[in-house]
């Protein structure tokens, strides 16, 4: 949670008037990890072999969410042609 915590901090996420549960328990999430220093969320980093294939694993979903919203894009254009 503290990777999603900290991206979705730095998006600086703010409550709506329309917030939907999991939108507040994303908004909780980023309260959490965010009130603990970056000093602290960097030795998570340092010490957790895992973390940097964590965060490769989130820029490919990223890339792929893109790609996948691009390609529905373009059918979309060729659709109404």
């Amino acid at each position: 949670a503290f990777i999603p915590g900290r991206v979705l901090g730095e998006l600086d996420v703010k409550s709506t008037p329309i917030n939907t549960r999991g939108y507040e328990s994303l908004l909780g999430v980023v309260n959490t990890t965010c009130k603990d220093s970056f000093e602290l969320y960097y030795g998570l980093y340092k010490y957790n072999s895992n973390a940097r294939g964590q965060l490769d694993k989130l820029e490919e979903a990223l890339r792929m969410l893109r790609q996948r919203l691009q390609a529905m894009e373009e059918q979309e254009k060729k659709s109404r042609l």
